[in-house]
């Protein structure tokens, strides 16, 4: 490939040209402290709302 190709070329459409498609990895969203934080917070909601007395 020459100069003169690498001027005329079209840019390639999306994420940058020398970087794959595919995200950098991730932990798993249910590894992460915060998220176990979470899980409880949503949990004792619940609980409470079942709790609560069924107005139907």
């Amino acid at each position: 490939m020459s100069a003169a190709d690498v001027s005329t070329a079209r840019p390639r459409r999306g994420p940058h040209p020398r970087r794959p498609f595919h995200r950098p990895a991730q932990p798993a969203l249910h590894d992460t402290p915060q998220s176990q934080i979470w899980l409880e917070i949503i949990q004792i909601a619940l609980d409470r709302l079942e709790a609560l007395p069924n107005p139907g």
